[in-house]
């Protein structure tokens, strides 16, 4: 755990809609796309090649999980997956993560993609919206924590 990092806040832990094998599940904060979610590491660690082998295993076995839930809830069977490992690859927190984005067609720009905007403005979603509220993204967390935790796949 890292005081200084916001991954190791409990507040963001709060948020989180599934946890597994030392590994936790949060809606993004400035989606790029609808249903846009980081798999985080509880563990501080800024290198993927720094979990051993059974925690490397365990973190894209997760991810796979959440990857299944994503698509089942946002209807689609599509997806992106992407580690910025290191500040030249743009990794914009020091923590480990992993985005999960489910795709579909056309939601994106024609000629954008995702992560051009995760470097150039880490703040910044394709829609133009800054942050998601606080109530917002507690209100996606909650929504994605009864569907996680009932074991639905599909929306409601």
């Amino acid at each position: 755990m890292n005081n200084d990092c916001p991954f190791c806040d409990p507040e963001v832990v709060n948020i989180a809609f599934a946890e597994g094998s030392g590994f936790y599940a949060v809606y993004n904060h400035a989606p790029v796309v609808t249903g846009h979610c980081l798999v985080i590491p509880f563990k501080h660690t800024t290198d993927l090649l720094d979990l051993d082998s059974r925690e490397y295993t365990d973190f894209f076995a997760f991810a796979r999980e959440v990857v299944v839930f994503l698509n089942g809830y946002y209807s689609t069977s599509e997806f992106d997956m992407s580690i910025q490992q290191g500040e030249n690859a743009g990794q914009s927190v020091a923590h480990l993560h992993m985005h999960i984005l489910p795709r579909k067609a056309n939601d994106l720009p024609e000629g954008e993609e995702w992560f051009h905007k995760l470097n150039e403005d880490e703040f910044t979603s394709l829609d133009s919206t800054k942050f998601l509220s606080d109530e917002e993204l507690q209100s996606i967390s909650r929504k994605l924590r009864a569907a996680w935790q009932s074991g639905l796949d599909k929306k409601q």
